[in-house]
């Protein structure tokens, strides 16, 4: 839906109707047919259509609080892997489980539990592998900055099915999204592992 300094315009069979605007008769916000009977002389929309394209572009935003949670789960399972680095880290360093458990705030059993022998899923593909995506992935995420700012925070993007990256990371404990992706203008997110197909190995 346009304005121009003549009234309003709406869009009808793929034409667009400019001017003074539809008939009174004809008014329906629903079907972006609008009659202004005060056209303002700068083509700013009435406010009721202005509020009706702001409702219809937040709608189709995810949830800031569905974003934020799809963060700090990637927050939590970064953490994860930070941690067992530490504790490897820290075994080869002589460290006892004792004293690693103690570190963590759990018992010396359940350190030795968690660690002695981790539980690392077999991946399929490896860091620096080439793939190609198979399914097209809807990503979105909280722009922190924007958010500082008062703004709304959430950015969502498609990549279409196809599209070539490249394996940056490889979780090694278990999560639906275990690889992230690297793609060639620089954006990264996670993929489940059978939405990928190799085109080229880390070796190739």
């Amino acid at each position: 839906m346009r304005r121009s300094a003549g009234g309003p315009c709406a869009s009808a069979a793929g034409a667009d109707r400019c001017g003074s605007g539809w008939p009174p008769g004809e008014h329906d916000p629903a079907g972006r047919r609008i009659h202004d009977p005060d056209p303002s002389p700068y083509g700013d929309a009435p406010a009721e259509v202005a509020d009706a394209l702001h409702a219809e572009w937040i709608g189709h935003l995810t949830p800031q609080t569905l974003t934020a949670v799809r963060i700090e789960a990637r927050a939590l399972n970064d953490a994860h892997t930070r941690l067992d680095d530490a504790v490897r880290a820290a075994r080869e360093d002589g460290r006892s489980w004792a004293d690693i458990g103690a570190a963590v705030g759990i018992s010396r059993q359940s350190a030795h539990e968690r660690w002695a022998q981790p539980s690392r899923p077999a991946r399929a593909f490896a860091t620096g592998d080439r793939v190609r995506l198979l399914v097209a992935q809807h990503v979105s995420y909280l722009d922190e900055d924007l958010a500082d700012e008062g703004e709304d925070a959430g950015v969502r993007f498609d990549v279409p099915s196809g599209t070539l990256a490249r394996v940056v990371k490889v979780r090694p404990y278990p999560t639906p999204l275990p690889y992230v992706v690297l793609l060639e203008d620089g954006r990264e997110f996670g993929v489940p592992e059978h939405d990928i197909t190799r085109v080229a190995s880390a070796e190739a």
